[in-house]
């Protein structure tokens, strides 16, 4: 019963979301300006509740209780939900930092210059840009990103966590979550794609790197007994991650790949960290 609740959920999770993909591509060609950027958000809103409406109907279909109880108990907001719902988004600097400069001194690529281009002639010192940025990304996470995240995390940190987790092997359920996470996503890696064997190596990469993202989100919902922690830090990745993926790829693979990798490294060692003062402090 298990595994057939899931699988149901991965159908009509990864059968509406390509479906919805498929069109709004299509669609692209069609608009131009501030219309691109608003079809972009209404599909970016709707893609994301998608998990939230495969748990709806899977949890309809297959239990015996009511979503709205399930949804309840996936947010439980409480005291430690709502502090580590607030604090949650600071772990992004983590990964975050160790790539910046991990790339800027193992590679020579500084992709806090990436920030800097777009405004680079305004009368504003470079260290307030960046500045802003950063706190920029830590309110959108916990604002319009954590509204758009729940409709997601409903889904992975809630439901999927739910039936896979097993105290005894957070990997397991993180690697699964992990790996059905990330072929959700992709059409939006192939769609647009130029060069299909380099997309398909960064599809590969992203996949690897959303992994122990994944394993992270799992302690994240652990230590919070909630997904409100999840959702914030999902709101911050959305926020701030693309500072990681400023290089095009189609013009420098080869370093957009040890920058990758450099990525994923930084989320493994944050899961790592971070599983372990799980264990030391609430076991």
């Amino acid at each position: 019963m298990k595994y057939r609740k899931i699988i149901l959920y991965i159908l009509i999770s990864y059968s509406l979301s390509y479906t919805l993909d498929f069109i709004s591509y299509s669609l692209y060609s069609t608009y131009s300006g501030y219309e691109v950027v608003m079809l972009q958000m209404v599909w970016g809103f709707i893609r994301m509740y998608i998990p939230f409406i495969a748990s709806y109907v899977v949890i309809s279909l297959y239990t015996p209780y009511s979503f709205r109880m399930k949804f309840k108990e996936y947010i439980n907001l409480g005291n430690k939900a709502v502090v580590w719902f607030l604090t949650a988004p600071a772990l992004i600097y983590i990964p975050l930092f160790i790539t910046i400069f991990s790339s800027k001194y193992l590679l020579t690529i500084d992709l806090l210059q990436y920030i800097l281009k777009p405004v680079e002639e305004f009368p504003i010192s470079p260290d307030i840009i960046i500045l802003i940025t950063f706190i920029g990304g830590y309110i959108a996470a916990l604002s319009i990103n954590s509204i758009y995240a729940l409709g997601e995390e409903v889904g992975w940190r809630g439901f999927l966590f739910e039936e896979l987790y097993d105290r005894s092997n957070i990997i397991y359920s993180g690697v699964i979550i992990g790996l059905i996470w990330g072929f959700w996503h992709t059409p939006i890696i192939l769609l647009p794609a130029r060069n299909m064997l380099m997309s398909l190596g960064v599809l590969a990469l992203y996949i690897i790197w959303i992994i122990p993202v994944a394993l992270v989100m799992n302690v994240m919902r652990l230590w919070g007994d909630s997904i409100l922690p999840a959702i914030s830090l999902h709101g911050a990745i959305n926020a701030l991650w693309g500072i990681t993926n400023v290089v095009n790829y189609f013009e420098d693979f080869g370093n957009y790949v040890k920058i990758y990798l450099i990525g994923i490294f930084a989320w493994l060692l944050t899961f790592i960290v971070l599983y372990f003062l799980y264990l030391r402090y609430t076991e």
